[in-house]
């Protein structure tokens, strides 16, 4: 288990176990949206290049999936609340479906 220590806007340090804030957070703005497979997303991806994607939200992204984006935020934090951290790896599959590793 990785633990690191990072200090939240209102400058109140917290830990963060595996790269998910552990802060115990009581406030949440909540975003909801429906967008009719309108969705674009796009990375720079360090070797790829930039990826694109249009159309319904990849589930991959932990912000909601299909035709809804569905996250709340940490208003004291600013963290999305059960975020988990993406590799280059992870984006580039949620973005690409056919997207094959070279590294592998």
């Amino acid at each position: 288990m990785v633990r690191h220590q990072i200090e939240c806007a209102n400058r109140t340090p917290h830990a963060l176990m595996n790269g998910v804030c552990m802060h115990t957070c009581t406030k949440y703005l909540h975003i909801q949206a429906k967008a009719s497979d309108c969705h674009n997303v796009s990375y720079d991806h360090p070797t790829e290049g930039d990826l694109e994607h249009d159309g319904y939200l990849p589930s991959d992204l932990g912000i909601g999936s299909g035709d809804y984006i569905d996250f709340s935020v940490c208003v004291e934090c600013g963290k999305i609340r059960n975020w988990k951290p993406l590799s280059d790896k992870d984006l580039a599959e949620a973005l690409i479906p056919e997207y094959d590793d070279p590294e592998e």
